[in-house]
């Protein structure tokens, strides 16, 4: 025979059934509280979202969340001149020309931002070879570093 203090739940409830969940929070039950879930960016109990762009941003993602959907809106000239968007010398050992004035991140190879800038070229020198993502007017150039 099992005792009611040996049938409490992780809130204190005799044979209830809040549990614990994967951020380690007693949820469910009589909690009032909802388990936690994964977001877009594999956060469990994170904040990040898919925003007007439909880009996984804020939480833990280190992108900035696009509000307004006229600001993912490209014209088509735009358009044009991302199909045609070559970054050269690509492999690179160091520094990459952009053929156009723009803002841009760079991100390695497990997603983390290593750096923000502006120009019509970057400067990977400093850093490991690999594969890294520019991401560009909302597109993403892949350049490796060799």
């Amino acid at each position: 025979n099992m005792t009611e203090q040996e049938c409490l739940d992780c809130n204190g409830d005799a044979f209830g059934n809040a549990y614990y969940d994967d951020c380690e929070q007693c949820v469910g039950g009589n909690t009032g509280i909802e388990a936690c879930v994964q977001d877009c960016h594999g956060d469990w109990g994170g904040e990040a979202f898919y925003d007007a762009c439909n880009n996984c941003a804020g939480g833990n993602t280190g992108l900035t969340p696009v509000t307004e959907p006229e600001a993912c809106q490209a014209t088509a000239l735009d358009n044009q001149a991302m199909e045609k968007m070559i970054v050269f010398p690509n492999p690179t050992t160091g520094k990459v020309n952009i053929p156009v004035e723009a803002s841009f991140s760079v991100y390695n190879a497990q997603g983390e931002m290593i750096l923000t800038s502006s120009g019509t070229s970057l400067d990977l020198s400093t850093y490991p070879a690999g594969i890294y993502s520019l991401v560009l007017h909302g597109q993403v150039l892949k350049i490796i570093k060799e």
